[in-house]
């Protein structure tokens, strides 16, 4: 946010923020808590209220909103994409799959080096030195953090101490 530099002549409310660029006439009254965007143009003797967000629509981006869908864990995904959705589904939708019939949400994975033998479908989540890994088509990814339904986000060490993991165990298809 860039320092307003004019003569006063014009108002403004406490807590209000003002973004670069932006062009406040003479005259014009900004209340208190508003948020003024980079580039926003407020004509002479306009008046605005309280907590009052402007920005300008021509630097507007749009996107389209997420599915839940989405977040549902594709298997043949590479690991640097499963860890991109991670990161970009979080906090909502979180990607999601299930585990024993009840919904679990991965909130922080890594891509690994971790080998194991093929025999390992994907799907199957594997417990190895107090570390939790998820088996893609191709590869692992390491699981950090993950959420069970009706539970508080954990990390993985507190998830296989609670859930009692069997070696490997598949997730719900």
């Amino acid at each position: 946010m860039a320092a307003v530099k004019a003569r006063k002549s014009f108002d403004i409310g406490d807590e209000t923020k003002i973004w670069a660029f932006s062009h406040i006439c003479k005259g014009a009254k900004i209340g208190k808590n508003c948020i003024i965007g980079e580039g926003v143009y407020i004509g002479n003797n306009v008046e605005i209220g309280d907590n009052v967000k402007i920005q300008n629509e021509s630097e507007v981006t749009y996107a389209n909103k997420i599915l839940k869908e989405e977040a549902q864990i594709n298997l043949n995904d590479s690991a640097d994409i499963f860890v991109r959705k991670s990161l970009a589904f979080n906090p909502f939708p979180g990607i999601q799959s299930k585990f024993r019939g009840k919904l679990i949400k991965f909130w922080r994975a890594k891509k690994t080096s971790f080998i194991h033998d093929n025999y390992i479908k994907p799907g199957a989540l594997l417990k190895k030195n107090h570390n939790l890994y998820l088996r893609l088509l191709n590869e692992f990814v390491e699981i950090e953090e993950l959420q069970v339904e009706g539970k508080k986000k954990m990390f993985a060490k507190e998830f296989i101490s609670g859930y009692k993991l069997e070696q490997p165990e598949n997730l719900d298809e």
